[in-house]
């Protein structure tokens, strides 16, 4: 997760709208259930993918990306450390890959 702005073409910026929608799809959730408040898993795991890769592909600060999400910044620090950490199982891994090709491509049709 370290390199990731690296395997993204220059002047790449995703609205995090398209983020969101797209973790929403890869999971089954609503926006509104993504931005909401409750705790239960795997909500809680689609939101923290969902603001680490708004952070990182809409290059939104840690206070812009908390706010977004009804957080405080902390909330996205935690996030990008749990994300980090389950990333390391390969299943996991496979679907945050997949989740950013799909970003990557939706990108790459509106240009």
């Amino acid at each position: 997760m370290k390199n990731i702005t690296i395997l993204l073409p220059k002047n790449y910026t995703p609205t995090p709208q398209d983020v969101i929608l797209h973790v929403c799809k890869v999971f089954n959730f609503t926006p509104e259930a993504i931005i909401g408040k409750s705790r239960a898993q795997p909500l809680a795991f689609a939101r923290q993918l969902a603001m680490v890769l708004v952070y990182h592909h809409c290059h939104t600060s840690l206070c812009q990306t908390a706010k977004l999400f009804d957080r405080h910044h902390s909330s996205v620090v935690y996030a990008r450390k749990v994300i980090t950490e389950t990333a390391k199982d390969k299943r996991i891994a496979r679907v945050i890959s997949d989740l950013m090709k799909a970003i990557d491509n939706t990108w790459e049709s509106n240009q």
